[in-house]
């Protein structure tokens, strides 16, 4: 695999402005930069299109909001690379969202180089030392994903889930089975003897047929139905007798309980008849009573037009007395006229009133005296009016509400009336129905006499003939309960038998099964052996030839004759899981690392243990990409790891892809990983935070030249 070319916008630390695509297509690409410029960012984006996925943000559901450029949100961010893979020439653009929610493409690497990506292939800052921090497990896995093909992979995994002993639930399950199905077979066999000696004994009892015999012939006399004795009955023959009888005595009970049937009806229209009888006597007394208050209400309103005619008689008196001209209003006109010619032509000249002809000094105040009396008259005449009218009315009201009962009377007369005929009408025809068909005439009493009678009657029969049915149910069970216990008991035998040959074929079946699965289970054992004796011994030869060895031999070289040396003692298939472990280690003693080694140096065990495995690695995609792999290393420890560079570069071929913090650092590996032969060439690039996101500036392009070469070389010697 080789990087070409990368394009970001809006990508994390990246702004989303149109920059140039950052060239890759060189031997070494390094990069510069403090904390924040980008770095991390820029390796994520390697990771994500290598290996499909970004595993530092891979549970964060909102996985889009923290990839796209928090400057821009809502802009998405886009992704390009240019790369050569296996000969083939290839670009891929990614663009994510921020409501993005689950971030995975479609890798450029292998299966295989997916796998063991992020411990071959990828060193980021913040993970350095997770393979020799994770634990026996997941550096055995590492190593299990190197040593070993996909298809034994596949062939261990598949024998690790055909795992099965004798102890295993699946073959106890069989097992327990197998016991249940024999102890089932035994239950069987003491059955079927008993059903056997139950059914000796019922053959050898005696079934009383002439007792039924005289039965029936009992039960045939009562109902007087002529049945012959029989000197000697069969079982077929008294089924007959006793169907011949159950049927007349079925059609006799089915007789009277219609005739009870027609006696409760007629009972219950007798009973609704002699109601309608009561109700008809009842509309003729309350007919009678309604013609005496029409009577009696129709008095009233001839009395009330009397009244009436009274009243108005009385209201046209007033009325015209109000209106008259030598009435009130009459007089009280000529008192105020004359009240006026007084006030125009003075009290000297009119002396004398107009209503009384006498000849008054005080003229004026007589007036007022007689204005006075009349507007009080007046008064009293218009209330005596309001007295007339209302009485009048209330005559009126009266008159109407007699008049209404009158009509509402004469209704309910004529209703009542027209009802007595409907009913009496019925109950005609009731009895004359009821004398033709009985073809007497008779009173209501009577006909109630009679249907209690036919009701009586019939009930009668109707006990005896249950009485006989019930007789005849219970001869039948007792025949049918008889005849039949034979042969149930054969059919139970006969299904025994059935089961029990069943049983014995199943019970054979599950033998076999279980020995199958004996057989079965030896066989896996010895697969499952074989193979993990053969997977340990690959995994001890390639983690001793390979891993172990380079691993040492690395952290050497890196910490330039160190205190401690480090190994993998051993790697181990444990329930069919690869462990392994590694370790410190002073002389023949062993030491756990992670207690006895400094900081620095285990650093430089993190660099030793990934560059061990990248270099293991048969199919390893020729790329290393380490994100700020320098850290608490002193000059002399950069100073090795730089040549350990320089050999992959050189003998291996390799791209390295590499960022650093300190400007120093990223000058030093720009001198010693200098191109070195032809078609080698190098490439720097500065990161540094702009106001939009982080901008790549300060390219520097080095390709192979002799002479350069001699010259750096020389420099770097001095």
């Amino acid at each position: 695999m080789r990087l070409r070319k990368l394009a970001l916008r809006n990508f994390r630390a990246f702004s989303n402005a149109e920059l140039p695509a950052i060239d890759l297509d060189h031997s070494v690409v390094l990069f510069s930069g403090k904390n924040g410029a980008g770095k991390t960012s820029l390796f994520e984006a390697f990771e994500l299109f290598l290996a499909g996925s970004i595993e530092r943000v891979g549970g964060i559901e909102a996985v889009g909001k923290v990839l796209v450029n928090v400057r821009e949100p809502d802009t998405p961010a886009r992704l390009a690379l240019d790369w050569t893979h296996n000969g083939v020439e290839g670009s891929t653009p990614v663009e994510i969202n921020k409501s993005q929610s689950n971030l995975r493409t479609k890798p450029l690497l292998d299966d295989d180089q997916v796998n063991s990506f992020r411990s071959t292939t990828y060193l980021p800052q913040a993970t350095m030392r997770r393979v020799i921090s994770a634990g026996p497990l997941k550096l055995g896995e590492i190593i299990k994903i190197l040593a070993v093909s996909e298809r034994s992979e596949l062939l261990l995994e598949g024998i690790s889930q055909a795992n099965i002993s004798r102890r295993d639930e699946a073959f106890q399950y069989l097992n327990n089975g197998y016991q249940r199905q024999v102890k089932i077979l035994g239950d069987a066999e003491v059955e079927v003897k008993a059903l056997r000696e139950a059914l000796a004994s019922a053959e050898k009892a005696t079934i009383p047929l002439d007792s039924w015999s005289h039965q029936i012939l009992d039960i045939s006399n009562q109902l007087e139905v002529p049945l012959t004795p029989i000197s000697l009955p069969s079982a077929g023959m008294l089924n007959e007798r006793l169907a011949t009888v159950e049927r007349v005595l079925q059609s006799r009970l089915t007789d009277a309980i219609q005739i009870k049937s027609q006696g409760e009806r007629a009972k219950l229209k007798w009973q609704r008849l002699m109601n309608q009888q009561r109700t008809l006597t009842n509309l003729a007394r309350m007919s009678e009573e309604q013609e005496s208050n029409y009577v009696k209400y129709e008095s009233e309103v001839k009395e009330l037009d009397q009244e009436l005619k009274a009243a108005r008689e009385d209201l046209t008196t007033l009325e015209t007395e109000a209106n008259s001209g030598r009435g009130i209003p009459g007089s009280l006109k000529l008192l105020v006229d004359a009240k006026e010619l007084i006030a125009l032509q003075g009290p000297e000249r009119l002396n004398v009133c107009p209503i009384c002809d006498q000849t008054l000094k005080d003229l004026a105040g007589h007036i007022d005296h007689k204005l006075q009396a009349l507007t009080a008259a007046q008064s009293e005449q218009e209330s005596r009016l309001s007295l007339a009218r209302a009485k009048i009315k209330r005559i009126e009201d009266s008159r109407r509400e007699k008049i209404k009962k009158l009509t509402d009377i004469k209704n309910e007369i004529r209703d009542r009336q027209e009802e007595g005929k409907r009913l009496s009408l019925e109950i005609e025809a009731y009895l004359s129905d009821y004398w033709s068909s009985i073809g007497v005439d008779c009173t209501f009493e009577e006909i109630h006499e009679y249907e209690e009678t036919r009701i009586d009657k019939s009930e009668v029969t109707i006990n005896k003939l249950t009485e006989l049915a019930n007789r005849i149910s219970s001869l039948r069970s007792q025949m049918s309960a008889a005849s039949t216990r034979s042969a149930r008991l054969t059919a139970e035998i006969t299904a025994l038998e059935q089961q029990q040959a069943r049983l014995t074929t199943s019970l054979a079946d599950a033998k076999a099964a279980i020995d199958r699965v004996d057989e079965w289970i030896d066989t896996i054992q010895w697969v499952r052996n074989v193979f993990s004796n053969q997977l340990q011994e690959s995994l001890d030869a390639y983690a001793n030839q390979y891993v172990s060895r380079q691993f040492a031999e690395l952290f050497e070289r890196i910490c330039g004759h160190p205190y401690w040396g480090v190994k993998i003692p051993e790697v181990r298939v444990r329930y069919h899981k690869v462990e392994a472990a590694w370790n410190a280690q002073y002389g023949d003693q062993i030491y756990p690392g992670e207690a006895v080694l400094s900081q620095g140096e285990l650093n430089a065990c993190a660099l030793a243990m990934f560059l061990a495995l990248a270099t293991a690695q048969t199919a390893h995609p020729g790329l290393l990409l380490l994100d700020d792999p320098i850290q608490s290393m002193d000059e002399i420890r950069i100073e090795d790891f730089a040549l350990l560079l320089k050999s992959l570069k050189d003998d291996l071929n390799w791209q390295l892809v590499i960022a650093v913090h300190e400007e120093s650092v990223f000058d030093y590996l720009k001198r010693q990983l200098y191109p070195s032969s032809q078609g080698q060439s190098l490439v720097s690039y500065k990161l540094v935070p702009g106001e939009g996101g982080a901008i790549v500036s300060d390219k520097e392009e080095l390709t192979f030249h002799a002479e350069d070469f001699l010259a750096v070389t020389s420099r770097d010697g001095q």
